[in-house]
């Protein structure tokens, strides 16, 4: 039996819970509450580094406010934003740029979470469960036969066990959006 409790964020994010006045005309419509004021001044330093004074940024530039920022994507994965979170498919606003942090942060906290219950089970560090581990607690919420074999083959490694970090990436890059 293994109990992990709560582990020591190196990086803590303090939460704001004074959403940005409505009367703003560049207060962010994103959900902020899960980013610091510090986050968002970074965010919106980078937009501006790229942006030359205009209200959106193109592929390119995106590309690297992102990088700025610690975010690496690939090309497709820049175009595949855009086109996804621009209202033309061709450039972002800031507010555009800001709500793709916001998503991008959360599924950071999110792997992080995931990482920390899959190392409970991960007893020689190695980075790698068990199938039958991984099975067990699946099947423990209910999880049918097919998707956790599934999820197995994303993720095998060959002699009964399955690469963790890997998994995680698979499940949060795969998790449906509400």
């Amino acid at each position: 039996l293994c109990f992990c409790g709560p582990t020591s964020d190196p990086l803590p994010r303090p939460h704001n819970t004074t959403p940005p006045s409505s009367s703003s005309p560049s207060a962010p419509t994103t959900n902020m509450e899960t980013l610091s004021q510090e986050q968002i001044a970074e965010f919106k330093e980078a937009f501006n580094n790229y942006s030359g004074g205009a209200e959106t940024i193109d592929k390119t530039t995106l590309g690297k406010a992102l990088r700025d920022v610690g975010i690496k994507k690939s090309p497709e994965e820049v175009q595949e934003m855009i086109e996804s979170a621009s209202d033309d498919g061709r450039k972002v606003s800031f507010n555009e740029f800001l709500n793709h942090m916001t998503e991008t942060m959360n599924a950071l906290d999110d792997e992080k979470e995931l990482l920390n219950a899959f190392e409970c089970f991960d007893a020689g560090n190695s980075g790698t469960i068990t199938h039958d581990a991984f099975r067990q607690v699946l099947l423990e919420g209910k999880i049918n036969d097919k998707d956790i074999r599934e999820l197995i083959k994303v993720a095998d490694v060959g002699e009964g066990k399955l690469d963790y970090a890997k998994l995680i990436k698979y499940m949060v890059s795969n998790a449906p959006t509400l």
